[in-house]
């Protein structure tokens, strides 16, 4: 689809916004059954209780890494050039250099 209305571009929020998806269930109490549109954004979190957190941090590393981004392109899957974070200070060192800091 065009960058128009795949939803996938950033630069474009303002256009997607003019949009409006109304649900016609509410799956759940807290999630109210009318959107804005917006580009979509993935997110990914190591749990704090992870059982293997050095195996968690290798396959983050792998998805934000050159090899992921290629197997995603060859497949047509929107990249990320540039992932963010939210919480930057909370993320292992060897991580860190892998994304920029959200704006608030």
């Amino acid at each position: 689809m065009p960058a128009a209305i795949n939803l996938g571009d950033e630069a474009l929020d303002d256009a997607y916004g003019k949009v409006r998806v109304d649900l016609d269930y509410q799956r759940f109490a807290s999630v109210k059954p009318s959107f804005a549109g917006q580009a979509i954004r993935y997110s990914l979190t190591i749990p704090s209780n992870a059982a293997q957190p050095a195996a968690a941090q290798a396959f983050v590393a792998f998805l934000l890494g050159p090899e992921a981004k290629q197997i995603l392109e060859s497949y047509d899957h929107p990249v990320i050039s540039q992932p963010r974070c939210d919480n930057l200070d909370a993320l292992p060192p060897a991580l860190k250099s892998l994304c920029v800091p959200m704006a608030p």
